[in-house]
């Protein structure tokens, strides 16, 4: 059974209340330590420039890795499915030549 919880997280100083699964609560806080440590890092770089534009820049981002794994993933998924049919064109010809 999910249990749902209510909990605060603080991301570029601002509290969002937000409701969860309890057992998820750890993903949900680490995800907003990551933020906040990547906002810190953006904030040396590119000084000057407000909180709402980095991240922006930090979604795009992370935008940007989820998509290059899920490309990678369907990729590798590809190759298995070209590996099957090579493995069956290669049983029907060696079936035709015998």
């Amino acid at each position: 059974m999910n249990t749902e919880l209510k909990i605060n997280v603080s991301i570029a100083e601002r509290n969002f209340p937000i409701k969860i699964e309890a057992e998820k609560e750890y993903i949900y806080r680490k995800a907003a330590k990551l933020l906040n440590d990547k906002l810190l890092s953006y904030r040396k770089t590119y000084q000057g420039l407000a909180d709402k534009d980095l991240l922006g820049m930090i979604a795009y981002g992370y935008g940007v890795q989820i998509l290059e794994k899920n490309l990678d993933k369907s990729i590798d998924k590809s190759f298995e499915e070209l590996s099957i049919v090579d493995k069956e064109l290669t049983t029907i010809i060696d079936d035709l030549y015998k």
